[in-house]
């Protein structure tokens, strides 16, 4: 199964199989990452890819940060335990930013990790897994 779904927020979403793929541009907020994850919610049962290497990680501010942290948990419980989210970024700082979100909601029910390559974060999703 594949398809390509757009939407007025600035993410453009595939699916294909599995996996489901995000692609944010430089104009994506915290709140539209949010908002997409309310109103499409195949991430439930399936892989997901966020592509945020063009996301101005440097606007980001604690209160944005916050809630996305806070949405997570709550909704975590409700995704299945096996599946992953890996996402791709471009520098050190969203690198660092990734990895600290990632931390911060290990025990909601989200499997992620942090990816410089987009082919090291496919090979990642696509591992066999259990439970």
């Amino acid at each position: 199964v594949t398809g390509v779904q757009t939407c007025a927020l600035p993410i453009l979403t595939t699916t294909k199989d599995d996996l489901i793929t995000n692609v944010v541009d430089v104009t994506t907020t915290i709140e539209d990452i949010e908002t997409h994850a309310r109103e499409n919610t195949a991430w439930l049962t399936h892989n997901v890819l966020w592509d945020l290497r063009a996301m101005n990680f440097k606007k980001i501010d604690s209160t944005a940060a916050k809630s996305l942290i806070e949405r997570s948990e709550e909704v975590g419980k409700l995704r299945q335990k096996s599946l992953r989210t890996a996402f791709l970024v471009g520098d050190d700082h969203a690198f660092a930013l990734s990895r600290m979100f990632g931390s911060l909601i290990d025990d909601t029910g989200f499997r992620t990790r942090v990816f410089r390559s987009k082919e090291d974060a496919l090979e990642w999703l696509r591992e066999k897994r259990s439970g």
